[in-house]
């Protein structure tokens, strides 16, 4: 067997299993929602989450020393839809770097397919 054609192969076989990759391994429609919506960092989720922590123990407290239940205490919890903007973030330039692999690849495939082809 020819070198050419075990690299042809080869290549072929790679630019099918990163377009396989690419397609199930990032989740981009997430990751572009979450950097559209600017979602919150992960320290930035951890933080609302502490002061709504702390929110809620003092109103508790103030329950506890009346009868009645402050107004302000029926705020919602802060909710984080989606990814992590740090995650969407790396998700996004992860699928750019193996999409560019995969044109690389596929390119280099093309030009050995056309070689080879002219030199039978």
């Amino acid at each position: 067997m020819d070198w050419a054609l075990v690299v042809f192969r080869s290549a072929l076989l790679s630019c099918a299993i990163l377009a396989l990759v690419a397609a199930t391994q990032f989740d981009i429609a997430a990751s572009a929602e979450a950097v559209w919506n600017h979602n919150l960092t992960t320290d930035e989720i951890v933080g609302a989450r502490e002061v709504a922590a702390m929110h809620q123990a003092d109103c508790l407290a103030v329950k506890a020393k009346t009868t009645e239940y402050p107004a302000s205490c029926y705020r919602d919890p802060p909710t984080q839809r989606g990814l992590p903007s740090e995650k969407a973030i790396e998700n996004i330039r992860w699928f750019v770097t193996t999409i560019t692999v995969l044109l690389i690849v596929l390119f280099s495939v093309v030009v050995l397919g056309v070689r080879m082809g002219r030199e039978n």
